[in-house]
């Protein structure tokens, strides 16, 4: 009703595109969603990533290499209530809900926070329809089961997951751990705030400037002495020589982001910007 990850309007509006996946596994589906957001493309060499990017829309080139949008469908937070704002799809939506909404035993309910009545209406009355049919609410901070369906609990299963790691478990998805490690981070400093999260990666800075330094003067300490003092003589430009030093105390991407992601779980809960 509000729209979905694989709708979307085109030619002005006039029509309405969903993605057909190769097959319907979860695979297929998160593969042709991942295509569509990636690969789909409008070359554009002065701009970041050599590619046109638009708010709230998929720019592309057709087979003429003529530029073609795709309008991103779906209406999220409080503005899909508000009649001042643009709805790309039709309200008939919520009768094909309705209607096909019949030829579904198990319905997976992902990013809806249950606060539209007439959505809440129609799931209520289809679940209790037929003892075999379920629920599944997948959320990362789960309340429980909504009040409306509490009579119908059996039914109702609560996932507390985060969308992209329940769709990789379902697809069998494994992501490089520099992927699960930004993710984290990520996550941490939504938690954090942006203020505490900024003064929290300046101490993390400091902390990596001083290690950085000790590595340093450990390998200037290892020399061998000349007079009591570090012989440097045959070492050639020692400038040079300082540089590869220091790329060789610094550490790999995944080995940064894993003191980073330490770093912020142990961070003081008191400390402040």
């Amino acid at each position: 009703m509000h729209g979905s990850l694989d709708t979307f309007t085109a030619n002005d509006g006039h029509d309405l595109i969903r993605l057909k996946p190769n097959g319907q596994t979860w695979k297929d589906v998160t593969t042709v969603l991942r295509q569509a957001n990636e690969d789909l493309l409008y070359p554009a060499p002065g701009m970041l990533g050599g590619r046109m990017k638009t708010i709230n829309e998929i720019t592309y080139a057709d087979d003429a290499g003529l530029m073609q949008f795709l309008r991103r469908s779906l209406l999220a937070g409080a503005y899909k209530f508000d009649e001042r704002v643009s709805h790309n799809l039709p309200k008939s939506m919520l009768k094909h809900f309705r209607a096909n909404l019949n030829f579904v035993t198990h319905l997976k309910v992902i990013g809806y926070s249950f606060g539209d009545i007439h959505i809440n209406t129609v799931l209520r009355e289809w679940l209790q329809f037929a003892g075999e049919r379920t629920i599944e609410i997948v959320d990362p901070q789960p309340k429980g089961i909504p009040s409306f369906l509490l009579h119908l609990a059996p039914q109702v299963s609560v996932t507390a997951s985060p969308l992209t790691d329940y769709l990789d478990q379902r697809a069998g998805i494994v992501r490089p751990e520099v992927d699960r490690l930004t993710k984290q981070i990520g996550v941490m400093s939504r938690k954090m705030g942006a203020e505490r999260f900024a003064a929290a990666m300046r101490a993390f800075s400091e902390k990596e400037k001083a290690q950085l330094l000790e590595a340093l003067k450990a390998r200037v300490e290892a020399l061998p002495k000349k007079d009591e003092a570090p012989d440097v003589s045959g070492l050639g430009d020692t400038r040079l020589l300082g540089k590869q030093w220091a790329m060789d105390a610094m550490m790999s991407r995944e080995q940064r982001l894993t003191a980073i992601a330490a770093f912020l779980t142990d961070y003081p809960k008191s400390e402040t910007a």
